[in-house]
């Protein structure tokens, strides 16, 4: 799934979907991988939160992320009591030999963490190892995201044979998207639009088709308006064709076509002993020395009074703007 995402944005930016060269990655250093520029983007199913975007915790370093390409959440597998227990945070009587296994560096981990004593959980490096982990009773269940759980080809005779089951809980928010470092705007924005343009192409119908696969005659270097965006689409597939052989059931992963849904990017782990100041000559340092900020809104066209402490103007932007000011200037 997630090697088809560098195929479609090879395509995009290269007019080949093979030209791209797969680096491998752990779920340890791949935040420092892409930090010193061994990778330029990762795709391993990493959650967005705002923590990460600004400041992640083992590079000390802000990352930009894609629009989600998928909705997902922490749910637990296992042993059936041993999945209530967790679920209910239970640790005495028939759940007193409660162990999870739980990918290492991952926002699971973090939540095991703060949810269980650490004589609850063991950790291992890959999604592989926590598998066989459980297989080979080291622990009587995993936690993980459920689309990753349902994919698993080494848990679906376990699945099939009801030795083991799926909660029904799911524990976290985690909306994946796509990884690049943040001090290159127009590329980060380019993986963005590919994640757009293979949700576009299934919305609208879009299938792979080889014959619409076109290779650029001279490569776009310096205009970006000159990518074909739909060659994530012709060349390599749009977004259900790309998910649809590993996940039988989507959920929350449908297409909107009218129900919506609103999901707040999670923040992340903000138990935090030092404070993070911005840098000198942004915008922040400046708007808290002036005491203000800045903030565009619409009124009614026969207002006459004071904005700032008028009752009278309502509308998503003038609270918005509060909200800003609030959190800029510490509730003020």
């Amino acid at each position: 799934r997630l090697h088809h995402k560098c195929r479609s944005v090879a395509a995009v930016v290269v007019g080949n979907p093979d030209c791209f060269k797969g680096v491998p990655a752990t779920t340890v250093n791949r935040w420092n991988l892409l930090h010193d520029r061994t990778i330029d983007l990762l795709l391993k199913g990493d959650t967005h939160t705002i923590e990460r975007e600004v400041r992640e915790h083992s590079t000390w370093a802000g990352f930009s992320f894609s629009s989600p390409y998928s909705y997902d959440g922490m749910v637990y597998f296992g042993n059936e009591t041993f999945v209530r227990c967790a679920e209910e945070y239970r640790r005495y009587d028939e759940c007193s030999d409660l162990l999870i296994c739980v990918l290492e560096s991952s926002t699971h981990h973090d939540f095991m963490k703060k949810a269980f004593p650490s004589g609850y959980f063991k950790v291992g490096s890959s999604q592989n190892e926590i598998t066989k982990m459980l297989l080979d009773d080291s622990c009587n269940i995993l936690a993980g995201d459920k689309s990753a759980i349902q994919s698993n080809t080494l848990l679906r005779d376990s699945i099939r044979d009801g030795s083991f089951i799926l909660g029904n809980k799911m524990m976290t928010k985690e909306p994946l998207a796509a990884v690049t470092r943040n001090i290159d705007r127009e590329f980060s924005d380019i993986i963005n639009w590919v994640i757009q343009a293979l949700i576009f192409g299934e919305e609208q119908g879009l299938t792979k088709d080889l014959a619409r696969c076109q290779n650029y005659t001279d490569l776009p270097l310096h205009d970006v308006s000159k990518l074909n965006f739909l060659n994530a689409v012709y060349c390599v597939g749009n977004r259900g064709e790309l998910v649809d052989d590993l996940v039988d059931d989507r959920g929350m992963n449908q297409i909107n076509n009218g129900s919506g849904m609103f999901y707040a990017i999670p923040f992340g782990d903000l138990d935090k002993d030092e404070v993070l100041e911005p840098a000198a000559g942004r915008m922040i340092p400046k708007i808290r020395t002036m005491e203000t900020v800045n903030c565009g809104v619409a009124i009614p066209d026969s207002f006459g009074g004071n904005i700032t402490g008028s009752d009278k103007i309502v509308g998503m932007g003038y609270v918005y703007c509060r909200a800003i000011a609030a959190a800029l200037f510490q509730g003020k």
